[in-house]
């Protein structure tokens, strides 16, 4: 219904052009307002209601001192009429004249004009009344315009303003008032809504009309209008020349603005944007000039306090106080990002402008993109790189051949000279020292593997040196820790899954064949193992790693302490604090967790202990039971020994059955026969 309205009210280039650019505009726009009460609800209201509605509406004009009697709403009006004309005058003789007076004098007139609409309601008892909004957002009891609206006489019925519907009935304008009356016949070929109490109209000519329907004189010169707000009008005139004028034109002829080929609205209804020849400048309202006409462009941004200026091919920005806060000088203008900052370009490099601050860096030959963690990339002048931050900050001066991207311990690589590289953090320092050939990743666990490339002494060519790093630039392990082989040929590696839940396992390689394991403290990066071990068992209630190297076994301490070098041909897994271990005669013991011995290696086999008991056993079928204090406390005589069901049973060769208790006494049947192995045995 707009287009279709726009189309037919507005058939000349002016109206055209100003109401496109209105439509937004909803508080300025009738148009916008011609659907309004089909969203209304059209709940049907007395006349006496809609009285007591705008007695309600004008109580904010007046106390109830200033018109005491609301009964006899005739009288009423009167009063009201006079209390606003007097507000009014008020105004008018005021001496300061401001935005908020301005403002205050519309709200005046339009309740002026709403008195005059409001007279129809004087004794009227019946009628087609409803709730709705007017045009400018003020709740209203008037008549029901949809009813009009389905009249197909009537091409048009906009919402109330200042009390006055406007309408298109037969192809030409009018004006109702809140009963619905035709209180201004259709007769004018093109018509504006009231603006501050006085409406613009067409007929062969432009003029005035008042609430009353008295016409003014012609307005001089003038062959198009289109109302604005608080009174003011754009016109063309006879010269094809557009201007501002107020709502006392017709008397005084004299332009609120000078004349120029455009007029267009740029902020809202309070700044427009104006041209001559090829040339742009911004005025207000009022037809003050904001900006002179000295600009091939003036433009809007995503950024509200700023706006897009071009002079002489040049992009600058002013604000909105209509100031120039940069100068016409960049080639180039991206938009503002979240952080308020835009890249604009010069002949030689380019800058950060600020739309906070209104300031701007120095010239870069580069800037990149800002990463979440609000720092970007800066190229000087001579190729070099480094980081800004959102403030503008320089965090690292350009003096990289190279930066990578932040990861998630907020470090980035970072290239001195190409192939020597380290890592900064986000405030610049350099956390790895870039002297590095090559760089790993850091793994999930903070830790990294970084490379040099270094002379093998020995054989005088170029080889490969590993060191581990914790993200804090801490060395974990160095070339010197190695004392075994030559460090050249060590190449690391971070695992992807802890050891022992709270460890971290790093594999080492020589020629490219995997070595064995270091260990590093998870939370402190404290490194656990001082040597590399072939082996590293989970660490177990005893606080310790079982630890292989050169293929023999020994213990570590989750401290790093080792406490038992590895000597052992074996060392299994302990039970109730005793570990089997294996001598280099291949006869097996048991140690403690300081590595002292506690059982003599005499054993060929043994078990876990189970309830103080361990099976062992020397030689084909000779198993037994002894305590933790070597007790046989069964002799090592039988085929079998083994635990069932709490207690031990064992079976000799002629597949006799024996079994004892948990203090070692026999149970059961054949304890005489066991008795007597026993004594054999001690004897």
């Amino acid at each position: 219904m707009r287009n279709s309205t726009v189309k037919l009210k507005f058939s000349i280039t002016l109206f055209t052009i100003l109401l496109l650019a209105y439509q937004n505009e909803a508080q300025e726009l009738a148009v916008a307002n011609s659907t309004a009460t089909i969203k209304n609800h059209n709940t049907a209201v007395t006349p006496e209601q809609a009285r007591s509605q705008l007695i309600s509406f004008f109580n904010q004009f007046g106390s109830d001192s200033d018109v005491a009697d609301k009964s006899n709403f005739s009288d009423y009006l009167s009063k009201m009429n006079q209390l606003v004309l007097q507000k009014i005058k008020t105004i008018e003789t005021d001496d300061i004249k401001d935005a908020l007076q301005l403002g205050a004098k519309s709200e005046l007139l339009r309740a002026f004009n709403i008195l005059k609409s409001a007279q129809c309601l004087i004794g009227t008892k019946q009628g087609q009344f409803t709730k709705q909004k007017d045009h400018d957002g003020q709740e209203i009891v008037s008549f029901n315009l949809d009813e009009l609206r389905q009249n197909a006489r009537y091409g048009l019925v906009e919402q109330f303003r200042e009390g006055f519907a406007r309408f298109k009935k037969d192809q030409v304008y009018g004006f109702l008032n809140y009963c619905g009356d035709e209180v201004i016949p259709n007769q004018y070929e093109m018509a504006e809504a009231f603006n501050d109490g006085r409406a613009l109209v067409k007929k062969v000519n432009w003029f005035y009309i008042d609430a009353t329907g008295h016409e003014s004189n012609a307005l001089a010169k003038v062959i198009d209008a289109q109302a604005i707000k608080h009174g003011v009008s754009i016109v063309k005139l006879e010269s094809g020349k557009f201007a501002m004028i107020d709502n006392r034109y017709d008397a005084s002829n004299v332009l609120l603005s000078d004349k120029y080929d455009e007029i267009k609205p740029f902020v809202g209804m309070d700044i427009f944007r104006v041209r001559n020849n090829n040339k742009y400048g911004l005025i207000s309202l009022r037809g003050e000039v904001k900006m002179d006409v000295a600009y091939e462009s003036i433009e809007n941004m995503a950024s509200p306090n700023l706006y897009k200026i071009t002079q002489n091919g040049k992009i600058g920005l002013m604000n909105a106080n209509w100031q120039i806060a940069f100068a016409p000088t960049f080639t180039e203008l991206g938009e503002f990002d979240v952080n308020g900052l835009a890249i604009a370009k010069e002949e030689n490099g380019v800058k950060l402008i600020s739309n906070k601050t209104l300031k701007s860096s120095v010239l870069y030959k580069s800037i990149g993109a800002f990463s979440p963690l609000k720092i970007a990339q800066i190229q000087g002048e001579t190729g070099l790189f480094g980081l800004i931050d959102v403030n503008m900050n320089v965090i690292a001066p350009p003096q990289y051949f190279s930066i990578g991207d932040f990861n998630e311990w907020g470090l980035a690589e970072a290239c001195k000279v190409e192939h020597k590289c380290g890592f900064i953090n986000t405030k610049g320092a350099e956390v790895i020292t870039p002297i590095y050939d090559d760089l790993g990743k850091f793994s999930k666990y903070g830790v990294v593997v970084v490379r040099e490339m270094t002379k093998d002494c020995n054989k005088n060519k170029i080889c490969k040196t590993d060191i581990v790093y914790n993200k804090f630039g801490q060395v974990i392990i160095t070339k010197a820790n190695e004392k075994e082989v030559s460090t050249m040929k060590i190449r690391y590696e971070v695992d992807s899954t802890l050891h022992s839940d709270k460890y971290i396992t790093v594999k080492m390689f020589i020629d490219e064949e995997l070595q064995g394991f270091h260990l590093i403290e998870e939370n402190t990066y404290r490194l656990i193992t001082n040597t590399v071990y072939q082996t590293i068992t989970p660490c177990d209630a005893n606080g310790m790693f079982r630890v292989k190297k050169n293929d023999l076994w020994g213990l570590l301490e989750t401290s790093g302490k080792v406490v038992l070098e590895p000597t052992y041909n074996e060392i299994r897994k302990q039970s109730e604090g005793y570990y089997p271990a294996m001598n280099a005669e291949e006869k097996i013991g048991f140690i403690d967790k300081k590595g002292k011995v506690l059982i003599p290696f005499e054993y060929d086999d043994v078990k876990s202990y189970k309830n103080g008991f361990c099976t062992v056993t020397k030689g084909k079928e000779k198993w037994g039971l002894i305590n933790k204090f070597n007790a046989k406390v069964v002799p090592l005589y039988f085929k079998t020994v083994i635990l069932k069901d709490g207690h031990y049973e064992m079976i000799d060769q002629k597949e006799n059955t024996y079994s004892i208790d948990d203090k070692g006494d026999c149970a059961g049947s054949n304890c005489d026969k066991f008795e007597e192995i026993r004594k054999k045995a001690n004897h």
